[in-house]
């Protein structure tokens, strides 16, 4: 008996990658990240949202402020648009969480290294 043989190919991703413009914000859950992805070796986060999955590339400050929110945690997302620093423009952003939503952000009071940034719900510095 002859066997027939179909071909396995990767599922098809439905995902948006969100462009966002000043001011643009979207909600829902943190679903996950993927690492070292394309020429500059980013982060693709990817949000599930009422409307589907949403992807945003990462950036040094947004990777710094979704660094330890768990998997599953409802957050907010908001583009603040591009902002000037000493050397050069970089995208800002606002990161929000569930405030009654665990976290494993270290804890900056703790001897957490001086680089990590703290995260700020509301205008006040949520404590690990």
């Amino acid at each position: 008996m002859k066997k027939e043989w179909k071909e396995v190919t990767p599922p098809k991703d439905e995902s948006e990658i969100w462009s966002p413009e000043e001011g643009d914000e979207i909600e829902g859950v943190f679903k996950g990240v993927k690492e070292d992805i394309g020429p500059n070796n980013s982060k693709l986060y990817t949000i599930t949202t009422e409307k589907g999955d949403i992807k945003l590339w990462g950036s040094t400050v947004l990777d710094d402020r979704l660094a330890g929110i768990d998997f599953g945690t409802d957050i907010k997302v908001l583009y603040k648009g591009m902002v000037k620093g000493k050397n050069s423009s970089y995208k800002d952003w606002g990161v929000y969480m569930d405030k009654d939503a665990v976290t494993t952000a270290p804890d900056a009071q703790n001897g957490a290294p001086e680089d990590v940034v703290p995260l700020v719900v509301d205008g006040e510095e949520v404590p690990f």
